[in-house]
């Protein structure tokens, strides 16, 4: 169960990459509008683009 991400930061500048060993529901409350896909993808939001493969 590893979830990937990419954040971009407000100000811009270069993707901060995060690798936990989560489930996708965990990102939820942390950063508010991460969901599960279909158990293998989370949805974009505003700072984070699709990642988890688990």
């Amino acid at each position: 169960m590893i979830c990937q991400m990419k954040k971009s930061p407000p100000t811009g500048g270069d993707f901060v990459s995060l690798r936990m060993q989560n489930p996708c529901e965990t990102f939820t409350g942390a950063f508010g509008g991460l969901r599960p896909l279909g158990g293998n993808l989370c949805l974009k939001n505003l700072y984070f683009q699709s990642c988890a493969h688990f």
